[in-house]
């Protein structure tokens, strides 16, 4: 039960034009090598064209022509032989009216709203940190309901959105788009739906770009239970000063029970003003956008 080989017939090859549709015909052959082997199995070969591929053959081409029919049939003179009758036919839509006319010059749609969730934060309204009477951040933090601007652009494109559904995926914009700075654009989504209008294949593609006007970096408390030390453990006020880390000890010479705050350099943040500090983290990777030419959602 098991496919020997399977080769074009060369002397099988037709093709018909008329003022609607091309079609073309190609017979293949597939030998078994068991008698038993039915339709099922020589439609299952791997080196069989399947259904919805564009054809191409030797020299010719057609990507708006697809396989639409695969018909076998075995040799009556040898039972393991078998010959797969291959059509290829142009699909229209379901109205089957109008011809293409400018897939791409169809006006994109536009839609806007605001993603709405809640978030943990350990900053007010002006940025200051939340915390208690005596300097100390509150543990969990206080929960803030918030949101960000999210826009759908759905236009019709020629070719699949494949490759730059890859490259633009989760990226931040490298360039200024729709007069919003570098940074606070993040290309959510790239998608697309595979469309046929008369004698045209071609895709309605989907983009989901969100905005968040303070970006998109992740911002993490300064706080942990060790500390940066010099040769001898000792606190260190420059970088380059670093021998190692240490264990960040309470007042009975014990490590710490709960993380520590620290200085934006590695240091225990000391004096009860001091200021907690927050570090910044850039998560996502940046692409310039303008290869996108996204339509101007201003207008």
């Amino acid at each position: 039960m098991a496919i020997v080989w399977v080769r074009r017939d060369v002397k099988s090859w037709s093709g018909t034009e008329t003022t609607t549709t091309d079609t073309f015909k190609r017979d293949y052959l597939v030998l078994t090598d068991d008698i038993d082997d039915g339709p099922e199995t020589v439609l299952a070969a791997d080196d069989l064209p399947a259904l919805y591929t564009a054809y191409s053959d030797g020299n010719d081409s057609n990507a708006n022509t697809v396989i639409t029919n695969r018909e076998p049939r075995r040799d009556t003179n040898a039972p393991l032989l078998w010959h797969v009758s291959i059509t290829y036919t142009v699909l229209v839509d379901e109205s089957g009216e109008g011809g293409a006319g400018d897939i791409e010059s169809v006006l994109p749609q536009i839609r806007m709203w605001f993603v709405n969730y809640t978030t943990p934060t350990q900053k007010d309204k002006n940025g200051d940190p939340i915390d208690n009477s005596a300097g100390e951040l509150f543990d969990p933090a206080v929960q803030m309901d918030d949101c960000h601007l999210a826009i759908e652009i759905v236009r019709n494109e020629l070719t699949p959105p494949f490759q730059k559904a890859q490259q633009f995926q989760n990226c931040l914009n490298k360039d200024a788009v729709w007069g919003v700075q570098p940074g606070l654009l993040k290309m959510m989504n790239i998608g697309g739906t595979r469309k046929i209008q008369r004698n045209v294949i071609y895709w309605e593609v989907k983009y989901e770009v969100h905005y968040k006007k303070d970006g998109w970096e992740a911002e993490l408390l300064d706080q942990g239970f060790l500390r940066n030390a010099g040769a001898n453990g000792e606190p260190i006020s420059q970088a380059e000063d670093k021998q190692g880390t240490v264990w960040m000890l309470d007042k009975r010479g014990l490590p710490c029970a709960k993380p520590q705050l620290l200085d934006g350099a590695g240091n225990k943040l000391e004096g009860a003003a001091a200021v907690p500090v927050f570090l910044a983290f850039d998560l996502y990777p940046s692409e310039a956008f303008a290869p996108l030419q996204l339509p101007n959602i201003l207008l």
